[in-house]
């Protein structure tokens, strides 16, 4: 099979399977889950002929080619959508849920970790240390991924009400949190990995890059795209400019050994904030329908359900994640004024993992942190936390005395 008929087949069916399961699902979820039944695991077991046909080794470059674009693109777009001046403005009780939400997630996840690699040591990658595993664990379990919850609260026509707002500010804190976690464990592994000498050198890189790109390159292309502001169109030649930045940002930050998923992210960061709705609507399409599909399909080619501890580990990381998602933002909700079946809804929301956590997985996966096992369990993981994420809050929602637009930001108490 040549590589349109893939891309054919990569773009279309997750549409086909979403479309009648729309209201229990985002399309996202369908997309991944496409993504790992026509690989290896799946198609692979059950018909290795036609696995064969579909993906011939020689056309697999090239769908990891446009897997790392599609990365590239996620961390931009999460970037942009990051605003650190509204997380500031966010009522204190609010901060301190967020915080609480990946907080106590990550410490069981490390704990977790730390135990799991006692109990399976084939969880640990190639260049992992204990305490490199053990950090990615504690990220792992505090990962929610804000593209899927937005799918989702959209989904619920909880987009606008108290509940929408203050699930997707707790989400950016989890984001923020995440990526400075990831950019941290991937600073200290670096130097094992790669050839710049000792990663004392790489953060001081790092730095005068950021200050560089901040107070030098920054203001250079806000003036040259100032004029969008008076409501022009994003010509093609600026948009290049964009993403000459983006690819830029994400190619020295693989050079220096962080993935490149961490410049794209710092890259959309910098972004002008007046101009990221424009760059958004152009990119965000772009990204979602046509390069993330071909990331799923890569993901679901390194899946391997059959690779060492993959069922027992997967259990209880769907078990112990779930809860202490939940628990860790219910519990703070219900402490401001929120009804229980409320505050669990809004934990219910927090567990939507799905595309954020499976990018993490592959960042760990790459650097050797994790095993095949460990990415093929926490994969699916991800997948089951997602796919009950709608269901359980429309669930809840349904036995709350109140709807959940009843509840208001202002009506909480006053922070203290």
């Amino acid at each position: 099979m040549n590589f349109l008929n893939q891309a054919l087949l990569i773009l279309a069916l997750p549409l086909v399977v979403w479309w009648p399961l729309r209201r229990v699902m985002p399309l996202v979820l369908s997309q991944i889950l496409c993504g790992i039944a026509i690989g290896p695991s799946v198609l692979g077991h059950l018909a290795p002929t036609a696995f064969a046909q579909i993906f011939p080794s020689g056309t697999l470059g090239a769908l990891g080619g446009i897997s790392s674009l599609a990365v590239v693109c996620v961390g931009f777009i999460a970037g942009m959508e990051l605003d650190i001046d509204e997380l500031r403005h966010q009522a204190r009780h609010v901060v301190r849920t967020g915080l609480a939400s990946f907080a106590i997630p990550a410490l069981g996840g490390a704990a977790f970790a730390g135990w799991a690699l006692t109990q399976w040591p084939a969880l640990a990658g190639a260049h992992a240390t204990q305490g490199a595993f053990i950090a990615a664990g504690a990220i792992c379990f505090g990962v929610t991924a804000l593209p899927v919850l937005v799918a989702i609260l959209r989904e619920l026509d909880l987009l606008g009400t108290a509940m929408g707002r203050v699930a997707l500010s707790l989400a950016a804190i989890n984001d923020m949190l995440l990526w400075v976690g990831l950019a941290g464990l991937m600073l200290v592994i670096s130097h094992k990995t790669q050839t710049l000498g000792n990663w004392w050198w790489v953060l001081v890189l790092l730095l005068l890059t950021l200050v560089a790109t901040l107070f030098a390159i920054r203001p250079k292309v806000s003036a040259w795209l100032a004029d969008l502001d008076a409501g022009k169109e994003l010509s093609t030649a600026r948009f290049t400019l964009v993403l000459i930045g983006l690819l830029a940002c994400a190619i020295i930050t693989d050079t220096l050994g962080l993935h490149a998923v961490i410049g794209a992210f710092v890259a959309g960061v910098l972004m002008p904030k007046a101009l990221r709705p424009r760059i958004t609507q152009l990119a965000g399409p772009f990204s979602n329908a046509l390069l993330l599909p071909f990331f799923f399909v890569s993901a679901g080619l390194s899946l391997d359900i059959t690779a060492g501890p993959v069922w027992p580990f997967f259990i209880a990381s769907v078990v112990i994640g779930s809860a202490l998602k939940i628990i860790s933002t219910a519990v703070p909700a219900r402490a401001w004024g929120w009804r229980w079946a409320q505050a669990l809804q809004l934990g219910a929301l927090m567990q939507s993992r799905g595309l954020m956590e499976i990018i993490v997985l592959r960042v760990l996966y790459d650097a050797g942190v994790i095993s095949q096992s460990c990415l093929s369990a926490l994969m699916l993981m991800a997948l089951v936390c997602t796919g009950l994420a709608m269901p359980l809050a429309r669930w809840l929602d349904r036995q709350s005395a109140a709807p959940a637009t009843a509840a208001t930001i202002a009506n909480l108490p006053a922070a203290r």
